[in-house]
């Protein structure tokens, strides 16, 4: 296999993963597959994607909206992570309980490990 192709299935797989995940929380996803990978390689931040901290994510703004041109950017994972913890309890932790919930909502046939 070519490597332009490789690379270019490995970015798709990004994509189909990010717009899977934006509809299990409920949020829309308008982004075709050129429009996504435009806004990464504006950015320059593509080979530091991710959600560990020191990463950079896609972001909404004020995390309202639709995944779409005009309400996305990239920033830091820490950063879109303090965001979303506002108005928040200062010792706000999802629990494991409610992150098992979570995910037997996105996968009701999920029997866990």
């Amino acid at each position: 296999m070519p490597m332009k192709k490789r690379i270019d299935s490995v970015e798709r797989h990004k994509y189909g993963c990010h717009k899977s995940k934006a509809k299990s929380r409920g949020i829309e996803f308008n982004l075709t597959y050129e429009q996504w990978w435009d806004i990464w390689q504006q950015s320059g931040k593509w080979n530091q994607r991710g959600s560990q901290k020191g990463c950079y994510v896609m972001s909404r703004y004020n995390d309202i909206g639709a995944y779409e041109v005009g309400n996305v950017f990239i920033q830091p994972h820490e950063e879109n992570r303090r965001e979303a913890m506002l108005g928040k309890p200062a010792n706000y932790i999802r629990s494991p309980s409610q992150r098992l919930a979570q995910i037997k909502r996105v996968n009701p046939n999920y029997i866990g490990a």
